[in-house]
């Protein structure tokens, strides 16, 4: 397992070496990214839950906290899928970008709710989503 895990080391070029390192760094930072957003998503959750179930947030109850709550709810989801489950390359982005489109919504709602911290913590995820939409796109414009 380790004999495979350091193969380009053992052979190849310097090129090689260089590449494989900037993939191991880029798969790693994608995937603490993608955690990061499930971490936020899931602390966005119990945020939602509380505007919605709390009678002194003054939204207690309303379709706008309801909406909010399940926003992030499928935004933990999805975020636990991408860092989770290895998925082809369409379904990776499109879920992505639709992850990344929720947390912004989601950002916007909870600022017309008055849920300064949800807001907070959806742009976090947001920059976190986009953290990791963009991890190593500049890989396939290496050459050799």
């Amino acid at each position: 397992m380790f004999r495979d895990s350091i193969q380009p080391f053992l052979i190849g070029t310097s090129e090689d070496k260089q590449r494989y390192i900037l993939m191991m760094i880029t798969r790693n930072f994608r995937q603490a990214a993608l955690l990061l957003v499930t971490i936020l998503g899931l602390t966005g959750l119990g945020l939602a839950l509380f505007e919605l179930l709390s009678p002194t947030s003054g939204t207690a109850g309303s379709a706008g906290a309801t909406l909010v709550l399940v926003s992030t709810a499928l935004l933990a989801a999805t975020a636990a899928l991408l860092a989770f489950v290895h998925l082809k390359r369409w379904l990776f982005g499109l879920l992505l970008t639709l992850s990344v489109i929720d947390a912004a919504a989601t950002a916007v709602a909870a600022y017309f709710l008055m849920a300064n911290v949800l807001v907070a913590t959806m742009l976090l995820a947001l920059l976190a989503g986009l953290a990791a939409a963009f991890a190593g796109s500049r890989q396939g414009r290496m050459t050799t």
